[in-house]
């Protein structure tokens, strides 16, 4: 289901929902309930119900709207398909940068975190980025860095996950 964070109501109504929501940690997040948001990707704009909830993120984009209005996720290459349209995630070459958290950052085994970073090099802040560790990049054992697509900023978000301890 599409996950919205109250933060990013305008002050929409929230009506309660039986709905309950897991992390990938296996905890609860506090689910505040449901309401229909608008939504604007490409050329085409919708009205959807979702749920919302503390996330991190300001939306998660799930199955049920992908379905109901036929958009079609190609990572492979960087697209959004709605029906006639492509909405590009990315523009020209893959460009690898490094990516430095800005503090030290403590992971414990089944555990999630996100965190800040910068990216080295000079990029034009606002651009939009598609996050994604290299395929050879070993950051440990279990240790992983979620694919994220955001507006390039001084800071970044990041989140990394440590899947150790689960049996």
């Amino acid at each position: 289901m599409t996950i919205l964070s109250p933060n990013i109501l305008p002050s929409e109504k929230i009506t309660p929902t039986s709905w309950s929501l897991r992390t990938a940690t296996g905890q609860l997040a506090h689910v505040y309930g449901q309401t229909v948001a608008s939504f604007c990707i490409g050329g085409c704009s919708f009205k959807h119900t979702v749920l919302v909830a503390n996330i991190d993120e300001d939306v998660i984009l799930g199955t049920d709207i992908m379905t109901k209005y036929g958009l079609k996720l190609d990572i492979s290459r960087g697209i959004v398909n709605l029906g006639e349209e492509d909405v590009i995630l990315r523009r020209g070459k893959d460009i690898c940068a490094r990516v430095r958290l800005l503090e030290d950052t403590t992971l414990p085994a089944r555990s999630q975190v996100l965190t800040q970073a910068t990216i080295d090099g000079d990029w034009e802040s606002g651009q939009s980025v598609l996050l994604e560790p290299a395929s050879d990049c070993e950051l440990g054992r279990g240790v992983f860095v979620a694919r994220t697509i955001f507006h390039l900023r001084d800071c970044n978000p990041v989140r990394l996950m440590n899947l150790n301890g689960f049996r």
